[in-house]
Parts: C-alpha cells; sequence; structure tokens
C-alpha cells in the first residue's frame, strides 16, 4: 500500500504558504543551506527552498541516511544505503562510490572534507576519500554525530541510544 505525504514549505516571515510537493512513500527530509532533500524509498528528490525540482536520483537500494555539504563550488551529498554502502553525489553525478562500510549507517556528519558514520550495530567509522581511516565498536547503536570544535580543533560528538555521549578526535578516533 502507497502513502501520500505533502511537503508544504512556508516562509514564517510572511505566514505565508510557498510551495506544496506530494509524495509517495515519504520518509525522511534533509533541508541543507541551498536545498531541500526528501527520501522515498531507494530515490532523492532535490528542491530548491522555493520548489523548483533540480533533480532526482535514483539509487537502486533503500536510503538510510544522507548528509550534505558545501564544498568548494558546490553542495555535495552523501548517502547511506541498506546494503551497507554509500555514495556520493554532486547533483546527479556520482563523485564516487565508498562500495561496503562498517554496517547498517544510521548517522552522519561531515567533518574536515571526510564523513564519520554511526551505525545501528554500534560501530562508528571515519572515512576520507573512499577509505575507512579509522574504526571504533560499541554494543550501543548509534543515535547522531555532531561535528564539534574544540580549541580550533575538530572533534566530534557520538550520542548512542542508550544515552551516553562520547567526544572523540575525528582524525584518529580517540577519546
Amino acid at each position: 500500500m502507497l502513502t501520500r505525504y505533502d511537503l508544504t514549505c512556508f516562509d514564517l516571515n510572511n505566514n505565508d504558504e510557498v510551495f506544496v510537493k506530494e509524495f509517495e512513500n515519504a520518509q525522511k527530509l534533509y533541508v541543507s543551506n541551498n536545498y531541500i532533500y526528501v527520501i522515498s524509498g531507494s530515490d532523492v528528490s532535490c528542491f530548491t527552498h522555493g520548489g523548483e525540482e533540480q533533480y532526482v536520483n535514483h539509487l537502486g537500494n533503500n536510503v538510510t541516511e544522507i548528509e550534505a555539504c558545501q564544498l568548494g563550488n558546490g553542495e555535495e551529498l552523501v548517502v547511506s544505503l541498506e546494503d551497507v554502502s554509500m555514495k556520493r553525489f554532486k547533483g546527479v553525478n556520482v563523485t564516487f562510490d565508498y562500495a561496503k562500510v562498517v554496517g547498517l549507517v544510521n548517522c552522519m556528519c561531515w567533518v574536515d572534507g571526510g564523513v564519520l558514520v554511526g551505525t545501528e550495530e554500534g560501530t562508528i567509522a571515519y572515512y576520507e576519500s573512499k577509505k575507512s581511516k579509522w574504526k571504533a565498536k560499541s554494543t550501543h547503536p548509534t543515535f547522531k554525530i555532531i561535528n564539534w570544535i574544540k580549541d580550533g580543533k575538530d572533534n566530534v560528538l557520538v550520542a548512542r541510544k542508550n544515552g551516553t555521549i562520547e567526544l572523540r578526535d575525528h582524525k584518529k578516533g580517540t577519546f
């Protein structure tokens, strides 16, 4: 059974509706500084904040997580998939394919040009280019990962579903 969802965007300053889009099986919404991304199964739809469709990526596997970052002259997007792989995009073009990653990704964060991922299985890993630079295992699934700058240095906060929070060096994975 297909479920329909409406995405309604409002201008809060003028209390005015900007646009409405209808989706089948929409599961996640991600808003960056430049675009709105809607995940529906294996599709990622990209819209401007004014509602103009930019593109739709058909990925062949269900999307589990998405993260965008402004890099150089455009926005890039990392998408994790149910088959335990990740892909990096600039628009519809694949920048590169990470292939298999450490587990089923449920959260991710851009840090210093790389991507830190957390998994349902509890493992976290930092990827630069296509390779994992480090991994740390835990029995507790991740909930959220945030880039946190302390003393001018990139660090990451890793929140786990059991309530613990870890502060780690993003380059080495150490506490």
